[in-house]
């Protein structure tokens, strides 16, 4: 999203007026396929490329066969034997003006073409790459809009070259012993006296062929393992099924993989109120859940090649798009509950214990509870990842294995948002190591607050105070000016991940935990003109930290580092207040219709399902953009489309995670480690989070 929207600063500044479609410079005329004449040509004119296969470093035996068979194929087309291969290319884009800058043409016509192309020699496939010809030069664009726009985007604490950014993109179909260097070389030669010469940047990258990664013990050790799974889960069932149809024992650690069981526990709506649950926490997660996973459909969806990239910036100019732009603050929802649940529940068990806690097996608890799920999803990027799925923008999503090889450590150590920021094998689990950092934590805040109460909260003050600092600071000095974060690439590393600069809503939560613990079999009265002015105050806030920045980006409006530090240090403590008294009003009593649809039986199903709709919802997004075959058109009606059925298929993806592992461990956990008189309310934590650059 974060270069798209960056693409779309350039019409930002006027669109070109009076310019055929089919002049692009010096009056040269071109049909949708010139460029691709070009290359036939070049095929055609030059006898043996000598001048080139010295300088391209590859085998030149390799090199030497794909001219030939080139050649062969330039010189039998237009038979049906070699069509395929020409007539999978892509055409030079309609609507280049209007941003529509790629065309894919034929994949699968492409990576299914087999043919033998003389008597005698040995079969040739074909091989499908994308061709880039960076325009900008060549698109005559107003001298004073790109002026302005060089301003704007080539910028050195942006790190971004314009020239990289606005660049036409052709899908084109070779033969597979043809190496990307050779037919760089053969395009830059093709149109070097073309066009002024504009077009001599082309480069040849990601290619792919039809075949199929070989497996490795690896592959063949998940394949193993999730068929072991499969086969406890069917026996599990069966065991259950027996035993209830024939009125036998039980034993519960055979009905650890029961989907009856589980799945029984997993869509239980419990209508009876505990006085030791809050019971509005649930739907606040539900639609916080819901409004990371829009956003996040968003972010993956205008990262693809669009027909109308200039829509996307009456899109962004619109008051009703904040929600989406803005969306990265519903992170700090998860981190204020995260705070209030730990509170909530170990508050309960130091007056039991008085003031005496098993820290290892607490910390123990949560690493074998949550970890599970997190492991399975990093074996799935490691293994299954690479066999599943094709099309001409599965190379990149097929890069997660590699980012996993390197960093899965790192993962199930939840230290990754320090050690690999950069390159993290589940990209959103950024979310859970902060999380499980403070987790790790807590007993520090924790134990001080049920000693000594409120003299304690100078202390977290202070503490704030130095998050808000540390995060003005680092924003300041890199003098970043603009309110929104994914606009600054360096942005997301430093005020983004650090756990050291985003515990703020998690301490608040926990404040909010002790003095709800400290009233909770009490009646508070709180005036009808204060709680008015709690609620306006609230939902002001809110609204103020969602659409505020809506102002600044007016173009008379001039955003300074230190606006943007103030709003980055001080929205996630506000957001965190405003949900503090939320959840305090509709707890105590004054939550009214409010607290009536956040506490709705309906959404405990879906509340038990956050965790694992957090940890696949973004390898079903890759996978399902990883597979398309064409660009796409951009619009709120489009995307609400694609919403929904990205969401079905994550949320069915989730309850089988949730049914193969994460229920299971549940039920193993309990039946080793806790007794039968403790709390079934003491359960892993609810956790949903937000990506880099959501």
């Amino acid at each position: 999203m974060r270069i798209k929207l960056l693409i779309v600063l350039i019409f930002l500044f006027g669109i070109p007026k009076n310019v055929d479609s089919r002049t692009v410079v010096n009056n040269v005329t071109v049909s949708s396929d010139f460029i691709q004449d070009l290359f036939i040509s070049e095929i055609q004119t030059n006898s043996n490329f000598d001048d080139i296969l010295g300088s391209i470093g590859s085998n030149i035996l390799d090199a030497r066969k794909c001219v030939l068979q080139l050649k062969d194929i330039v010189d039998q087309f237009p038979s049906l034997k070699v069509a395929r291969f020409i007539d999978s290319w892509g055409k030079f884009p309609p609507g280049v003006l209007y941003g529509h800058l790629t065309d894919l043409g034929n994949y699968d016509q492409c990576v299914r073409t087999s043919v033998v192309l003389k008597e005698g020699t040995e079969v040739t496939n074909g091989q499908y790459c994308f061709a880039s010809f960076p325009i900008l030069p060549a698109v005559p664009y107003p001298k004073e809009s790109l002026d302005i726009a060089r301003d704007v985007l080539v910028n050195p604490r942006l790190d971004i070259d314009l020239s990289k950014i606005l660049t036409i993109k052709l899908g084109i179909c070779i033969p597979d012993v043809c190496d990307a260097k050779l037919i760089t070389k053969i395009f830059q030669k093709a149109v070097a006296n073309v066009m002024g010469g504009y077009l001599t940047g082309v480069q040849i990258s990601k290619c792919s062929v039809a075949k199929k990664p070989d497996f490795e013990a690896f592959d063949i050790f998940a394949i193993v393992f999730f068929s072991l799974i499969g086969v406890l889960m069917l026996a599990s069932t069966a065991y259950d099924w027996y035993t209830q149809y024939f009125e036998k024992k039980q034993i519960s650690l055979l009905l650890a993989f029961s989907i009856i069981s589980n799945g029984r526990k997993l869509f239980a709506i419990k209508t009876t109120k505990s006085t030791n649950s809050i019971d509005c926490l649930t739907g606040i997660r539900v639609l916080s859940t819901i409004w990371v996973l829009y956003c996040h459909n968003y972010m993956f969806y205008t990262s693809m090649d669009l027909v109308n990239i200039v829509d996307i910036l009456n899109w962004a100019k619109r008051f009703w798009t904040m929600p989406i732009l803005m969306g990265t603050v519903s992170v700090d929802t998860f981190f204020f509950l995260s705070g209030l649940l730990v509170a909530w529940l170990c508050f309960q068990e130091l007056d039991k214990t008085r003031g005496k806690l098993n820290y290892l097996l607490m910390w123990f608890h949560r690493y074998i509870r949550l970890t599970p799920p997190l492991a399975v999803v990093i074996l799935y990027y490691l293994t299954i990842n690479k066999f599943i799925g094709s099309g001409p923008y599965r190379e990149d999503s097929i890069k997660r294995h590699f980012q996993c090889k390197e960093t899965w450590w790192s993962t199930l150590l939840y230290v990754q948002n320090y050690v690999s920021a950069k390159n993290m094998c589940v990209l959103q689990s950024w979310y859970l190591a902060i999380d499980t950092q403070l987790y790790v934590l807590a007993p520090l805040i924790l134990l001080p607050l049920w000693k000594w109460g409120k003299k304690c909260i100078p202390v977290f003050t202070l503490l704030i105070c130095g998050a808000i600092a540390c995060v003005f600071s680092v924003i300041f000095i890199e003098d970043y000016q603009t309110l929104f974060g994914f606009a600054e690439p360096g942005r997301t590393s430093k005020v983004y991940f650090p756990t050291h600069i985003r515990f703020p809503p998690w301490l608040i939560g926990i404040v909010l935990g002790y003095f709800m613990h400290l009233n909770r079999n009490k009646i508070i009265r709180i005036p009808v003109k204060l709680q008015l002015l709690g609620w306006v105050i609230s939902l002001g806030t809110l609204l103020a930290i969602v659409f505020g920045p809506y102002f600044s980006m007016k173009s008379s409006y001039t955003v300074t580092a230190f606006h943007a530090a103030a709003y980055e240090g001080f929205k996630r403590v506000s957001w965190s207040i405003a949900l503090a008294w939320i959840v305090f009003a509709c707890h105590f009593g004054y939550g009214g219709k409010v607290n009536s649809i956040l506490s709705h039986p309906c959404w405990q199903p879906l509340g038990r399902l956050t965790y694992c709709l957090y940890l696949v919802h973004v390898a079903v997004l890759t996978f399902n953009f990883g597979i398309s075959r064409t660009d796409v058109f951009f619009s709120d009606y489009t995307l609400m489309l694609v919403f929904w059925s990205n969401f079905g298929i994550s949320l069915m993806v989730s309850i089988v995670l949730s049914l193969s592992f994460e229920a299971p461990v549940l039920v193993i956990e309990k039946v080793i480690f806790r007794s039968k008189n403790q709390s079934d309310n003491q359960t892993v934590l609810p956790i949903t989070t937000s990506t880099k650059g959501a």
